[in-house]
């Protein structure tokens, strides 16, 4: 049996007031409960670009508003107190000081942080909601790092959406040490150790990353290193559909359909259908297959990636109830 293997820690970008610091316009700070649980197992970054640009705590709101056109960050009582520059070059400098990331979790709402549903006004003394927005800084993560999780402690309140953004950061960090050791045995053990992982995300990329792996033309190791983590970057860009992950695990049970009894397989189908329905997480399920392959010694299958994406410890069935399709 294999023991459940270290991850590298994953380099996360965060918004400095869940937790970190008390920067937010009213002096407060909000302790975000998965960042906490997150922080032992990655390196966390902390930022607050409204601080950052010269805004004290406490201060006045901020917000975005429709001005001829053009989204700008402005005072709410005073249109005049026109940020966006400020926020603007803050965001460019900063992003592009950061020698590797792997992730963000950004305050929602936020008009600087806001990942979505960022309230965008008319202009004028008595300003109406027009349209909904990426915050500022927010716009400049996605333009900056468009292959990238970007998520905020809201969305992240949701099982599915933790579970796939903890999945990218830890692989992605994974990957960085695999690409550091230059070595195509890493690639080739990294991608063999991926393959159900990434049919789970797509499947038309799982294999396109196979061709890349066996290089059948000839490529130089550092353009076959680039080519399979631009493929790698947007494959976990993406939250995977159930049916993805449906398909993958039908895959595993595959190797012990000679071991497996009449039973087991029916109790196996049982629950596919439960997970199908929403009655059960994906971890019941990767439990089961998992518990098959230590009793076989099925190296292989316990060497999936899949079996383990991101620490033990930060599996919580903790959710929003907000309902995510996959």
């Amino acid at each position: 049996m294999k023991a459940e293997q270290s991850f590298p820690k994953p380099f996360i970008i965060v918004s400095e007031c869940l937790g970190f610091a008390a920067v937010r316009f009213n002096g407060q700070q909000l302790n975000d409960h998965f960042l906490q649980t997150l922080a032992p197992y990655a390196e966390l970054r902390p930022i607050c670009p409204e601080v950052e640009i010269g805004l004290g705590v406490p201060r006045m709101p901020i917000r975005l508003v429709d001005i001829n056109g053009e989204d700008h960050l402005v005072q709410t009582s005073n249109e005049n107190f026109d940020v966006t520059d400020k926020m603007i070059d803050f965001s460019k400098k900063f992003l592009s000081s950061q020698e590797k990331v792997h992730g963000f979790v950004l305050k929602s709402a936020s008009p600087s942080c806001g990942t979505s549903n960022v309230k965008v006004y008319h202009q004028g003394n008595k300003p109406s909601v027009e349209r909904k927005t990426r915050g500022l800084f927010a716009a400049k993560v996605k333009e900056k790092y468009p292959d990238l999780v970007v998520e905020d402690e809201g969305r992240l309140k949701n099982f599915k959406i933790r579970e796939h953004f903890l999945t990218a950061v830890f692989t992605l960090a994974r990957w960085d040490l695999v690409k550091a050791s230059g070595k195509m045995k890493e690639l080739v053990a990294f991608h063999s150790n991926m393959k159900y992982l990434l049919m789970a995300y797509n499947q038309t990329r799982m294999r396109a990353m196979g061709k890349i792996v066996a290089n059948h033309d000839k490529l130089t190791l550092e353009n076959v290193f680039s080519a399979y983590e631009i493929e790698l970057r947007e494959t976990l860009a993406h939250l995977p559909k159930k049916s993805n992950f449906i398909n993958s695990l039908m895959h595993m049970a595959g190797y012990f359909s000679k071991t497996n009894s009449a039973a087991q397989k029916i109790f196996f189908s049982e629950m596919m259908e439960m997970y199908r329905d929403g009655r059960i997480p994906l971890s019941s399920l990767i439990l089961l297959i998992k518990s098959w392959a230590i009793r076989d010694e099925e190296q292989y299958i316990l060497n999936q990636t899949i079996l383990s994406p991101f620490p033990s410890a930060l599996l919580e069935l903790s959710d929003s109830g907000r309902v995510i399709e996959l």
